[in-house]
């Protein structure tokens, strides 16, 4: 059997066929990384062109979002240390063993009430209007 793969005749069939494989996957490889690169610089000119358009215009409203945003986590913490009362709604289980249900109840807190809502939305924006939520 290896005679017959050493042939004159067999060797530049097998070679020929190994050279066409490795090719044909160099070709594939390149055409993936043709359209890659199509596609950075078509999103680089997307957003050259976004940056043009939009101007100041932009600007000015994200900062007026960031500030209203800040204003309300001011308001909340200076509403925490003046005393002002917050009421919040709290849902509990009443009842015995198997009759248990769910009733709302509204009790008033002082103090500083910062709800998971509030944090998020606080700590999402000030990241994307600082620059460091978008990577």
């Amino acid at each position: 059997m290896l005679e017959n793969l050493t042939l004159e005749a067999v060797l530049p069939l097998v070679s020929g066929s190994v050279g066409f494989v490795f090719r044909q996957f160099a070709e594939a490889r390149r055409e993936i990384f043709d359209i890659a690169k199509e596609r950075v610089v078509a999103s680089d000119a997307s957003r050259d062109a976004a940056a043009a358009r939009s101007g100041e215009g932009g600007t000015w409203m994200r900062r007026a979002i960031y500030l209203l945003i800040a204003g309300m986590f001011v308001s909340i913490v200076v509403a925490g240390f003046m005393e002002v009362p917050v009421v919040v709604e709290v849902q509990r289980k009443v009842g015995f063993l198997f009759w248990k249900h769910m009733e709302t109840f509204f009790e008033t807190i002082q103090g500083v009430l910062f709800p998971v809502e509030i944090r998020q939305g606080f700590l999402a924006l000030l990241g994307f209007y600082l620059g460091q939520g978008v990577k």
